[in-house]
């Protein structure tokens, strides 16, 4: 029989971990974060302690307690419990990158095989590669708590330095072109839009019913086209995993639309143009891109960014690439500020400012630094978040100059205090500050419209607030209670 058992994702926008069982196998759909857990707990500075290995977050209800899934590593360290020997899932198949789907792998072991698309895994290796310290092993595994001995026989503690330390996650890339075969379950990736290169929804056969799941969706995105056809090859199947983020939203800006209210910003401002977006949504980044070049304006992006195009250039996304004529990769000072200045190379070199990912581009030759910004304002759009906001004080934007708000508008009490520090900066500066954004979910029509013509016998609803929502349409509904499992 088929069963489903929801860990996240139930009642809540995110947080989306699914289990599918039939007795002979057992896969997982996305491990991610639940922000709504984890905002009643914790901020910025007050987070979970990894010392504590995965006892912080099963105590605040983060993880949940399934065996035979979960890093040895850190259940010997801390004797919370006898880690089992045997890995008892099959696979974990993601549909995208984004945090509340993706970002607890770090606490998953690294003999589980792990599929996403090429992009989605390039996304993975990017985050892994550039982000701070800490639970990040995503795209490979680092040991943690390991001890060895020294040459003369003393114990010491290993690092990420020593050998068999770092190794491979079971990363195995899932083909949108066949179906990828665990047991009995035949899962087919089907490519959908949504915010983030990459993104699949999953047609699951099987001799009890097929299941769709849709992982995140829309139809305005530039590939609008492929949740189409996603539609097509889900219509039918017996149980339908239906994400409803909007189903109480009627509407939606698109894509198109803020591209063109981009543009006449860019058009209207005599100065700077700052711009922020989500720094992993490529269908803005195309966006914005093409705002600017009708502008003739130069797109300056960060080094992280430029990393992550980089990843995706290697996975064959449709992205623009780092020596576009159009684009350039803003250098910030780092260290001792040397860069900018008129020290040799070398002498910026042995600053020791730059790790290696971002190192190999101070050479690149779309480089700027605030030097060149500075010189010529006019020319540019460079992006900035509140993170960047120090970066103004060397490039001294000129009256007249903007700051394109392109991410989603405060939704809590931490956004709101962010986004008044943002607003100081801007004031400070004497920046007129624009705000112009669209959902990567579909809205309630939109959802409403996809369930109509996949038809199918039932309608679960995910990654919701309102799942009642759904049966006030008239679906055949069942509705999913966390940790329980669901039998058919």
């Amino acid at each position: 029989m088929l069963s489903i058992t929801g860990f996240g994702g139930v009642n809540e926008i995110g947080g989306n971990k699914f289990v599918l069982e039939d007795g002979k196998s057992r896969i997982m759909l996305d491990f991610g974060l639940s922000f709504s857990t984890a905002s009643k707990y914790l901020d910025e500075f007050l987070q979970p302690r990894k010392l504590n290995g995965l006892l912080d977050y099963q105590e605040l209800e983060l993880l949940p307690k399934i065996k035979g899934i979960y890093r040895t590593d850190y259940q010997k360290h801390t004797n919370s419990s006898e880690p089992e020997e045997q890995l008892e899932f099959d696979a974990l198949f993601l549909s995208h990158a984004h945090a509340d789907h993706a970002s607890y792998i770090h606490f998953l072991r690294s003999d589980l095989p792990i599929y996403g698309s090429e992009a989605t895994l390039a996304v993975l290796k990017s985050i892994e590669e550039t982000g701070a310290k800490g639970n990040l092993d995503l795209y490979t595994f680092t040991n943690s708590f390991q001890m060895g001995k020294t040459k003369d026989g003393r114990p010491k503690r290993l690092d990420s330095r020593d050998p068999g330390i770092v190794v491979p996650r079971q990363i195995r890339p899932a083909s949108f072109q066949k179906p990828t075969q665990i047991g009995d379950f035949q899962v087919h990736s089907i490519p959908v839009n949504h915010s983030l290169p990459g993104c699949a929804a999953f047609v699951i056969k099987s001799p009890d019913g097929d299941l769709a799941y849709t992982g995140d969706l829309r139809f305005h995105g530039y590939g609008g086209h492929l949740t189409e056809e996603f539609v097509k090859r889900a219509r039918g199947v017996k149980i339908l995993l239906m994400e409803g983020t909007r189903i109480d939203k009627k509407e939606t800006k698109t894509e198109e639309q803020v591209k063109t209210e981009i543009s006449q910003i860019i058009r209207d401002t005599k100065g700077l143009v700052l711009a922020n977006w989500p720094s992993r949504d490529t269908d803005r980044l195309w966006s914005i891109y093409n705002a600017a070049k009708e502008n003739d304006r130069l797109l300056a992006i960060s080094t992280k960014q430029a990393h992550l195009l980089e990843q995706l250039l290697r996975s064959g996304a449709d992205v623009p690439k780092l020596d576009d004529p159009n684009i350039r990769i803003f250098l910030t000072r780092r260290g001792w500020g040397l860069l900018g200045s008129e020290c040799e190379r070398s002498e910026i070199d042995r600053d020791y400012a730059y790790v290696k990912w971002e190192a190999r581009f101070l050479d690149h030759k779309n480089t700027v630094t605030f030097k060149d910004i500075r010189g010529d304002c006019s020319k540019y759009v460079l992006r900035a978040d509140l993170f960047d906001m120090t970066e103004l004080i060397d490039v001294k934007p000129p009256e007249g100059s903007s700051y394109i708000r392109s991410v989603v508008e405060p939704f809590d009490d931490e956004m709101n205090v962010s986004e008044q520090k943002l607003d100081n900066w801007l004031d400070h500066f004497g920046l007129k500050k624009f705000q112009t954004h669209c959902s990567g979910h579909a809205p309630g029509p939109d959802l409403e419209k996809i369930v109509r013509e996949i038809e199918p016998e039932i309608v679960i609803p995910i990654h919701t607030n309102h799942p009642q929502k759904f049966k006030d349409l008239g679906f055949n509904c069942k509705f999913l209670e966390s940790t329980k499992t669901m039998t058919f």
